[in-house]
């Protein structure tokens, strides 16, 4: 039996988080006691700010759903039974209004009320529960006490924690794209309130935890506050390494590398047995100068994890670092002669072989993999971009790579592999078959972007050419006349996402703001990660004044691209320019350090270092 249930909806004056996370609980606590198939659905809708899609969640009315619309979801999915409901919030109590729907989508089948006092809540919830589950035919089920099924005996203290973890599954589910109206910083107060009401319930500790992370993550929120949440953890829970985890990584992506090392190190001495915190706190010694530390941690965590080994990927980097590339191989031999299936370390093993200039080795390596390995499709992953650097070996290389999309047909990485390397084999006429399969299975939009314009390039060869010629007039300087060469050419090649940065460039050279705004953007929806659209949005949205605007848009460009040396530059220029002083300050400081860290000659920075200073001086 298939049961679908929506989010309830909330009544006037009603937290609409409550009834969503209402729902998703029963849901979760019914599905264990029925054999039949439920499944929680939600309202979320994609809304477009600034030419950047944003996702935003909706409570669809303040009423019960109209019986239309039951038959509309019921129509368009494959269920037996529909559940819905209503959360109205009276006076410190409420009501859970729950019904369900079968075949007749006019009247619901069942519905039933459950009205609570102040402190009554549980009730209410069990009586929904049971309703569910007699939904989809099952008896009524032997509950547990309330400690047991809801974590507390505090209903004040449940109310606040789903109210926060409605705040969690927000931003999981937008991936960090939310609508700009949604404030995140009520929840912090919700769950930490939560967490003192009931300090023997772990689970607001662990949300609130990850409310932290996923806020440092995507760049959400108040910085200050998730520091000094996560510092009050650590105070109400000091021998628990989570928070200090949490509060490592915070340091790290705020580029604070000592106060993460300092935060790791913590977490690492409450949980030693845990190789994921060794390896953060290697990471953050290693971006301290303090390569021997880093070392010594990681061939700890590599002794402690299973067959996968994540840490020896970064010994090895750091052996290379430091000079000694030449005891990597014997690390990943090592692996083998633990288990000769390890597909993983043969891999690295002939990767790291070919890295010593090897070749013979590495290429024996990898043969000799392809014969001991029962299933040696991962090394053929690997094998077949070395196979096709050589003009004999092209054949080959496609062979293995045909056989690697047989096991993983959407891959596109992998097929965009492959289509480079027909390319090589001048079989070029294959391509556009092999893109469009990229672009018909949902790719990265950034891999998409390129794999258009390839595309274009292959079946609309003189088009593309106008854009080249373009191109040289801008260089020249002749931005008008490269400009009138590129209007006729939108229509054709709207998705071509070149002509739309070159468009963008030129209506700047121009002094075109508005034009270089709105092309700079249209770049940015076919190749999100395009680092020049970025910049070259970013000087139009400063040359008309829009500051604040810019330094939001390079915020979201900076904490998707933070390796980048330009979109830093441009971030810090943005911030300075929006009033925000202390994080250009932050910015520029950190590319300091890593022009530092990496030794960079003072003659080839110059310019660089002059930027920074009138960055921080103007």
């Amino acid at each position: 039996m298939q049961i679908a249930v929506l989010p309830f909806n909330a009544g006037p004056n009603t937290k609409p988080e409550l009834a969503r996370q209402f729902a998703n609980f029963i849901v979760e606590i019914g599905a264990n006691h029925t054999q039949a198939e439920i499944s929680a659905a939600n309202y979320m809708a994609q809304v477009q700010e600034d030419g950047f899609p944003k996702v935003a969640l909706i409570n669809p009315a303040e009423t019960l759903n109209e019986a239309e619309m039951i038959a509309q979801f019921k129509g368009q999915a494959e269920i037996d039974t529909l559940v819905d409901g209503l959360y109205t919030e009276k006076s410190g109590g409420g009501t859970i209004t729950i019904r369900s729907w079968r075949e007749n989508t006019e009247e619901p089948y069942q519905t039933e009320e459950f009205t609570f006092l102040p402190g009554g809540l549980f009730d209410a919830l069990r009586g929904a529960i049971q309703f569910l589950i007699k939904s989809s035919n099952a008896p009524e089920a032997d509950l547990p006490a309330d400690e047991e099924l809801f974590g507390t005996t505090d209903a004040e203290a449940f109310i606040n924690f789903v109210t926060g973890y409605d705040a969690v599954r927000f931003i999981e589910q937008a991936q960090g794209n939310m609508v700009s109206t949604w404030d995140v910083m009520p929840y912090f107060d919700n769950l930490m309130s939560a967490v003192e009401a009931d300090r023997d319930w772990e689970a607001p500790y662990m949300v609130l935890v990850q409310l932290c992370r996923l806020c440092a993550q995507t760049r959400v929120g108040n910085a200050e506050t998730v520091e000094s949440t996560l510092k009050k953890l650590t105070e109400l829970e000091p021998e628990d390494s989570r928070a200090w985890f949490a509060l490592g990584e915070f340091y790290e992506i705020v580029g604070n590398g000592q106060e993460a090392s300092n935060s790791y190190e913590k977490a690492s001495n409450l949980a030693p047995e845990e190789p994921a915190i060794i390896h953060r706190l290697a990471r953050m010694q290693l971006v301290l100068g303090m390569p021997v530390n880093a070392e010594r941690n990681l061939r700890k965590a590599v002794e402690m994890e299973g067959d996968d080994k994540p840490s020896l990927d970064l010994l090895s980097d750091v052996l290379a670092q430091t000079g000694r590339v030449h005891e990597v191989p014997e690390l990943w031999n090592d692996v083998i002669r633990a288990n000769p299936q390890n597909p993983k370390a043969h891999a690295r093993y002939a990767m790291s072989l070919l890295a010593n200039n090897r070749e013979a080795d590495g290429i024996k390596a990898f043969d000799t993999a392809l014969e001991t390995l029962e299933d040696n499709t991962y090394v053929k992953r690997y094998y077949a971009p070395v196979l096709a650097q050589n003009p004999d070996e092209i054949d080959r290389a496609m062979d293995f790579y045909e056989d690697c999309i047989d096991v993983a047909p959407t891959d596109h990485q992998l097929l965009w592999e492959y289509a480079q390397t027909l390319a090589k084999a001048n079989r070029e006429f294959e391509v556009p078959d092999t893109l469009r399969t990229i672009l018909s299975s949902n790719p990265d939009h950034n891999l998409a972007a390129n794999a258009m314009a390839w595309m274009l390039e292959i079946e609309q060869p003189k088009r593309v050419e106008a854009v080249r010629d373009a191109s040289q007039k801008a260089e020249a300087g002749d931005f008008e006349g490269a400009v009138k060469d590129l209007k006729p050419l939108k229509q054709w090649l709207g998705d071509y996402w070149k002509m739309w940065v070159l468009l963008a460039s030129c209506h700047n050279q121009l002094e075109e703001h508005a034009d270089a705004e709105a092309a700079a953007r249209r770049t940015l929806e076919i190749f999100p990660a395009c680092e020049p659209a970025y910049i070259e949005l970013n000087n139009a949205l400063m040359a008309q004044g829009k500051t604040d605007e810019a330094f939001q848009i390079m915020s979201i460009a900076f904490s998707n691209m933070n390796q980048s040396l330009p979109i830093a530059v441009a971030y810090a220029t943005a911030a300075k320019n929006a009033g925000n002083r202390d994080e250009s300050r932050r910015i520029t400081g950190q590319i300091r350090e890593a022009m530092k860290q990496s030794g960079a000659d003072p003659e080839q920075t110059k310019d660089l270092v002059a930027a920074l200073d009138h960055i921080d001086n103007n």
